[in-house]
């Protein structure tokens, strides 16, 4: 009796529920995102001004305690992705699953220090609460190099990241199931995450540099992972992760 080359190691159910929470898990963490990124740091964050930042949070302090618990789930999320990912691509090529989630872990460590920056900054925020005027420009100083702390430790922490899409690509393409532009938006995502994370460390000479980055790379890094998230979601297929051939 001719044996399969590949014999799975969970049920098709179980493989199908696993890329549907997967899925659901990106569609979650885009949202989340959006909140922390978009509305918290928007509203209240200047990197350059630490008293403006230190009024936005006393004014509206339950807003960033939340902008900060949407990082901590972010960041808990994202570890259980990197489990998910390599049970689920771990068919497809054993070796390139395990250095694939690998770097994503290496991101969820290193975000993890970051968001301990959002942490420290809150309660120095909240010491400076009652203080006069005179009194507070030291203690937003203090804050803002932790606020710091996450923006340059979240910055790092992206260009594992990118690392880690750019192996999910080739993961993908080699899964063969997966439609090219997928695989392709995925690729360009993890090249513009290590682009971007490397130029916003430069020196403001290069200003320029930075906004063609954002302008090239913004959609695919913001669409990315959420189109893959609701195509697990919504049309996973068991097969679609198995490859024509063992690796």
């Amino acid at each position: 009796m001719k044996v399969s080359p590949y014999q799975p190691t969970y049920t098709e159910m179980q493989a199908q529920t696993l890329a549907r929470l997967i899925g659901f898990i990106f569609i979650i963490m885009f949202f989340l995102g959006i909140f922390a990124e978009g509305i918290v740091r928007a509203q209240l964050i200047n990197l350059e001004e630490p008293l403006l930042t230190l009024a936005n949070v006393q004014r509206t302090p339950v807003l960033f305690q939340l902008g900060i618990l949407a990082w901590i789930i972010i960041t808990l999320l994202d570890a259980v992705l990197a489990v998910a990912f390599y049970v689920l691509l771990q068919p497809v090529h054993a070796p390139l699953a395990i250095l694939m989630a690998s770097l994503r872990l290496v991101y969820v460590a290193v975000k993890g220090v970051s968001v301990a920056g959002l942490l420290v900054a809150s309660d120095v925020y909240a010491s400076a609460v009652g203080l006069e005027a005179s009194q507070t420009g030291a203690l937003a100083t203090q804050a803002m190099l932790f606020l710091k702390m996450h923006h340059y430790g979240f910055g790092i922490g992206l260009i594992f990241f990118g690392f880690h899409l750019i192996l999910l690509a080739i993961l993908l393409h080699k899964a063969d199931r997966v439609t090219n532009w997928m695989v392709g938006l995925m690729l360009v995502a993890g090249i513009g995450y290590i682009m971007n994370s490397l130029v916003s460390f430069l020196p403001a000479d290069f200003d320029l540099l930075r906004t063609w980055t954002i302008a090239l790379f913004i959609m695919p890094m913001t669409f990315a992972e959420l189109s893959f998230g609701l195509w697990l979601w919504l049309r996973y297929k068991r097969s679609a992760m198995v490859p024509g051939s063992s690796v």
